[in-house]
Formats: C-alpha cells, sequence, structure tokens
C-alpha cells in the first residue's frame, strides 16, 4: 500500500469544483460531458473518492450516454481521445 495522503478542506473545496470548470470546456469543444457527482458521491472513507457502488453507479450512467460521448472524432472535434 503506497502512502496516504491527507485531504484537507481546501481540497476537497476545489474537487468540488470539477464539473464548473470542464463542463464549459467540453461544450467548447463539442463533446458531451458527464459529471461524476451528478451520479455518484464519494464514500465515507474519506470523502472524496467513490466506493464500489458509487463506481457502478458512475459505469451505469456513461453506458447511457450516447455515441457521441465515445467517439474518438465527431466532425473533427477530439472529444474523449486525441486530447
Amino acid at each position: 500500500m503506497g502512502p496516504m495522503i491527507l485531504l484537507d478542506r481546501e481540497s476537497l473545496k476545489q474537487s468540488k469544483r470539477f464539473a464548473e470548470v470542464y463542463r464549459p470546456i467540453a461544450e467548447q469543444m463539442g463533446c458531451d460531458f458527464l459529471a461524476a457527482d451528478d451520479v455518484a458521491k464519494p464514500g465515507k472513507a474519506d470523502a472524496v473518492h467513490m466506493d464500489a457502488q458509487a463506481h457502478r453507479n458512475l459505469a451505469e450512467a456513461v453506458a447511457k450516454k450516447p455515441g457521441k460521448f465515445w467517439a474518438e472524432r465527431q466532425e473533427g472535434i477530439p472529444c474523449l481521445t486525441n486530447m
């Protein structure tokens, strides 16, 4: 097991802003966006990382996204890969 990394209040605060920062970038690039926090919440262990059920919830939400989400390129715009 690796070294324990302690997360402080600022770490937690910043993690809540991921969707706020990345959603507009995805929209600008013409890509779908899925905020993990919309479908999966952090586990009790450290209030940041997901537990098994949250991973399952996220996987199910991703599987439901339309084909555009999975496309390497949609009309020449890199979405998930080649960024």
